[in-house]
């Protein structure tokens, strides 16, 4: 049994070890000595340092890693300025330097010398006016915009009417002349209002004038004539009074059922009967406001044309005659008034404007022709002339209807 061995190193060998393990590893260890020399591994230290100043340590034999890190200025900021190191100069350190005005180091404007003359900056007030009116002001030292907008007028309505001016108001009022010669045409609406009636009751035709129209299921009724029968007939019609016709005929129908003029237009067929078709539009569009009044009519003919007339009850619905249409007779008796009687003057608006005579379809008026006084009435033609045709012929049904207040 061997002792415990104490190896040169210091390294203790356990004795329970077999002596054949301890010459072998003692055998080792002489090589290794060998190598390393008797004194053992070395365990010097380094030491660094920065500009003489230790920085770390690291020892030869030492177990661990250590880093040491050293701090290389990497800016010239990082560095400290030697003697003498410029960091900036004042101008009294510059030497041979040229002569400047003071102004050039001062930076005063007042070091300027030949200094403009810098005007007074004032502050003036514009007064902007409208006819002698201040719409707004601006002063000149103003440091704001503004926009001063000055309404001029651009229509006449805009304007004030001077003494004497004339307006369509003016001249209309109490006037009926000018309520008859102004052909405005402009449209009145579905009936008759209630302003339009007390228009036509008082007579002074308030916001009516010829030419204007009524639109009623689809037919345009327009005035041709105002105050037309005022004051006519073997008793008096003192109403007030308007004159519509239809734009285009209603129907078609004849004068008589056989080519005779017997009875003129008061006899005819026509007026007795073919009319009613037309009382009946007319009653639906105005009701009561269709007008009985008294008119003289032809009621006989002989060789030479209307022989005869009386005065008779009108409902309001007839047919114009040749004067009421065109002005003049022209198909009509010459010679003899029966056929004009009451019917004596032209609808204003057709001699202002003969497109409204005109309507593409040939129409019935109330004259025996004087180119067959037996058999034949004028008309309208279609083609814009004044003509007459048999009377059994069925042609246009325009009539004119007078209408007054209720």
């Amino acid at each position: 049994k061997m002792a415990s061995t104490v190896l040169p190193n210091g390294i203790i060998i356990p004795e329970k070890y077999s002596r054949d393990w301890y010459n072998d590893l003692y055998h080792n260890w002489q090589e290794l000595d060998n190598l390393l020399g008797a004194s053992g591994p070395g365990d010097g230290t380094l030491t660094i340092q920065k500009n003489g100043t230790a920085v770390g340590t690291f020892s030869a034999n030492q177990a661990t890693n250590e880093t040491v890190n050293i701090e290389v200025p990497t800016k010239t900021s990082d560095l400290s300025n030697d003697s003498g190191f410029l960091t900036g100069v004042t101008w009294n350190d510059v030497t041979d330097k040229p002569s400047f005005a003071t102004v050039a180091t001062s930076g005063s404007y007042n070091d300027l010398s030949n200094k403009p003359t810098i005007p007074t900056v004032n502050n003036g007030t514009l007064t902007i006016q409208q006819n002698g009116t201040t719409v707004d002001t601006f002063t000149a030292n103003s440091s704001t915009d503004k926009t001063v907008n000055i309404s001029v007028p651009a229509k006449t309505s805009d304007l004030s009417n001077d003494s004497g001016f004339l307006t369509l108001e003016s001249l209309s009022a109490n006037s009926i002349p000018f309520h008859n010669s102004y052909p405005r045409c402009k449209y009145l609406g579905t009936s008759i209002t209630d302003a339009q009636n007390t228009a036509i009751k008082n007579r002074t035709y308030d916001d009516l004038f010829i030419g204007d129209y009524w639109t009623i299921n689809g037919i345009n009724w327009r005035i041709v004539a105002i105050d037309y029968y005022f004051n006519v007939g073997d008793t008096n019609f003192s109403k007030g009074n308007i004159i519509v016709m239809p734009d285009t005929v209603l129907y078609n129908a004849q004068m008589n059922e056989t080519n005779t003029t017997a009875g003129a237009y008061y006899g005819s067929l026509m007026r007795t009967q073919n009319l009613n078709s037309a009382r009946a539009i007319a009653q639906n569009a105005f009701g009561s406001h269709l007008a009985n009044h008294r008119i003289l009519l032809a009621n006989s003919v002989d060789a030479s044309g209307p022989s005869n007339w009386a005065w008779y009850d009108s409902d309001g619905v007839e047919l114009p005659n040749e004067i009421q249409i065109y002005g003049t007779r022209v198909w009509g008796s010459a010679l003899k008034g029966f056929d004009a009687g009451t019917q004596k003057q032209q609808f204003p608006l057709l001699a202002l404007a003969p497109q409204f005579v005109n309507t593409r379809q040939t129409y019935w008026l109330q004259d025996v022709s004087s180119l067959s006084v037996s058999s034949s009435f004028a008309i309208v033609g279609n083609d814009g002339y004044a003509g007459s045709y048999y009377a059994s012929h069925s042609d246009g049904v325009r009539p004119s209807f007078t209408l007054s207040y209720i």
